[in-house]
């Protein structure tokens, strides 16, 4: 018996070496190529249209991973957050929408959003423009989410905004949402912070 111990190194050199490892890895990458060409060929139109308004983009995932604001972008993400688009694509329109000006012009079609999407990942990217968008005068549409359990644990995401809340009412609201199963855990955590 051999108890020879092999590196690291060894280890890889020898399965970069068997051909059914490097068939596997090559067929996992053209699929995750294939899949890639997939979204992009379906974004295009969503990636005219911000080129259109001034947004020099390859996805709108650009707009979510930027500082630069783009108030052109937005009536285009609006209008783009309602069509058939694979779910990474509208988790991308709607984290792009996750900005303050959202709050003054399309707080109410968000809202409306959330409440409809049935996707989680898009519902979630849905909370986050939510968070980012809302101001202190939009608090209480936040809390009418955040008491519905029917939005499921996402709800989570929208816990920030209760920050912009003076300290007493945002500590009576905690302790109302902490019995929730999804919200009671965070919940508590910001009960717990100074």
């Amino acid at each position: 018996m051999n108890n020879k111990r092999v590196t690291a190194d060894e280890l890889l050199r020898r399965l970069s070496a068997d051909p059914e490892v490097r068939r596997r890895r090559e067929e996992q990458e053209s699929g995750h190529r294939r899949a890639e060409e997939e979204l992009s060929r379906a974004e295009a139109p969503l990636v005219d249209a911000l080129r259109e308004a001034g947004c020099e983009v390859r996805t709108v995932w650009d707009l979510v991973n930027t500082t630069a604001s783009y108030p052109s972008a937005l009536p285009v993400l609006r209008s783009h957050l309602d069509r058939p688009y694979p779910p990474a694509i509208r988790e991308g329109i709607a984290r792009a929408l996750g900005v303050p000006e959202t709050g003054q012009q399309g707080w109410d079609h968000i809202i409306a959003a959330f409440r409809d999407e049935r996707d989680a990942r898009v519902k979630s990217g849905l909370a986050v423009a939510i968070a980012a968008a809302a101001s202190a005068d939009r608090v209480d549409d936040v809390l009418a989410l955040l008491r519905d359990r029917g939005h499921g644990s996402c709800r989570v995401l929208l816990l920030d905004v209760l920050r912009r809340l003076p300290a007493a009412a945002r500590r009576v609201i905690l302790e109302e949402l902490a019995p929730d199963p999804e919200l009671g855990h965070e919940c508590r955590r910001m009960l717990g912070a100074r």
